[in-house]
């Protein structure tokens, strides 16, 4: 995938505010049960590319590889990388760090002048399933069986 520096400077911005966002979050919450999903839409994609870079799948693996090299070379993420790796995560990559902070990260590509007819198709496609089926978790037991030994309050 040809990314521009520029694109890519402008991904790693958009990246760097959603972890200052997670941040944000998981400070001021005092109970973290399940990780929110990230979904990073490319509304200026040209019509022409290549038609699997339509596909999600292919698309999120595409940027996320794109990113590889930047984990070590931009500060911010560096920085993040650090504090989670001083809490026994292992960061290689910049998918690893946005695991950290969002349960699945997606990239969705749309061309500007068809942005909502494209969404329309793509919705369905994110891979976001309902939190009850699917709940990464933050570092909150909720289930039933992990809640029942914290009677002593009652």
């Amino acid at each position: 995938m040809n990314y521009t520096h520029t694109t890519i400077r402008t991904v790693e911005t958009v990246l760097e505010k959603l972890l200052e966002w997670a941040t944000d979050a998981l400070e001021a919450s005092s109970n973290h049960p399940v990780l929110p999903y990230a979904i990073i839409v490319l509304n200026t994609s040209h019509a022409n590319i290549d038609q699997s870079l339509w596909d999600v799948d292919i698309a999120t693996k595409s940027l996320l590889v794109s990113l590889s090299k930047t984990l070590h070379k931009n500060v911010v993420f560096t920085q993040y990388a650090k504090f989670w790796k001083a809490r026994g995560r292992d960061i290689e990559t910049v998918e690893d760090l946005m695991l950290c902070y969002y349960s699945s990260v997606r990239v969705c590509r749309c061309a500007s002048n068809v942005f909502m007819v494209k969404m329309a198709y793509k919705i369905p496609v994110l891979g976001c399933p309902h939190p009850s089926r699917h709940t990464p978790k933050a570092g909150v037991r909720s289930s039933s069986e992990a809640l029942q030994g914290n009677q002593n309050w009652v």
